[in-house]
């Protein structure tokens, strides 16, 4: 199943982004469509070239692996953000991709960006067959259950409080 398929079926996580961010339900698809395998990309080239080093990282997160809705805003968020991109550039650049593929203004993918994060992180948490649930689930946050519905799912629940 793609992106789309997941997104079209769980409206209220496109409402509230889109509500929040002033977007149309288009305009959020795209910018998740865009978004979150940008995300995972990244932060599974992160593991492969450094897993020691992004366990080290991602120590203190285990809460936010367990239970990333709650750490969507705030330093735990970007440090989630910090663990998937690496630094700022690299942050910046994914969000300069994603508001070009998008159409979607660059402060506002900046915004979204972190938010997503700590979803990114928990998804590649479940699984622990993979090296990033291996790395992860030594956290405290890996299982066998998850996809990319997940994702959607914790992101729906979040945004359904605000």
């Amino acid at each position: 199943m793609n992106i789309q398929e997941l997104l079209s079926g769980n409206t209220d996580i496109l409402n509230n982004i889109s509500s929040k961010f002033g977007l149309d339900s288009a305009a959020t698809s795209k910018v998740l469509e865009n978004l979150i395998p940008k995300l995972g990309s990244n932060l599974q080239d992160n593991v492969s070239k450094n897993s020691e080093g992004l366990k080290s990282q991602l120590g203190g997160l285990g809460d936010l692996i367990k239970n990333p809705a709650s750490f969507l805003e705030g330093d735990s968020a970007i440090s989630a953000l910090s663990a998937i991109t690496s630094s700022k550039d690299n942050s910046r650049n994914i969000a300069k991709s994603v508001a070009e593929d998008s159409g979607v203004d660059y402060g506002v993918v900046k915004k979204i960006l972190p938010m997503v994060a700590p979803m990114v992180l928990s998804h590649f948490s479940k699984g622990s067959d993979s090296l990033l649930g291996g790395v992860l689930g030594s956290l405290g946050g890996g299982d066998k259950s998850g996809g990319l519905g997940s994702i959607v799912g914790l992101a729906s629940k979040f945004f359904k409080k605000g």
